[in-house]
């Protein structure tokens, strides 16, 4: 069965560098959303509205985000592997 077919669903554990996952601190058992920065054609959307929603209040988080961006859009458009919208697969991101 592939992702596809699974909707969301548990697939990464994730840890905190800064050790506030551990057990009683804030972010115990906080559940994330893991995008692949270097594969997923929708990561680019979801960063840059990530980018737009945060800029105000984490500026230099917004500016880090839009920075990765091109890197993201070459790669996606290299592999091909997947459409970059669901109508038009030769699309500019």
């Amino acid at each position: 069965m592939g992702d596809k077919t699974k909707g969301l669903y548990q697939k990464f554990d994730v840890d905190r560098t800064d050790g506030r996952s551990q057990i009683g601190e804030k972010h115990h058992d906080c559940e994330y959303f893991v995008l692949d920065l270097d594969h997923d054609p929708h990561a680019v959307g979801a960063l840059l509205a990530y980018a737009q929603s945060c800029a105000a209040e984490y500026p230099i988080l917004a500016a880090d985000l839009l920075r990765k961006l091109p890197s993201m859009r070459k790669r996606v458009r290299a592999e091909r592997r997947f459409p970059l919208t669901c109508d038009d697969p030769n699309q500019e991101l």
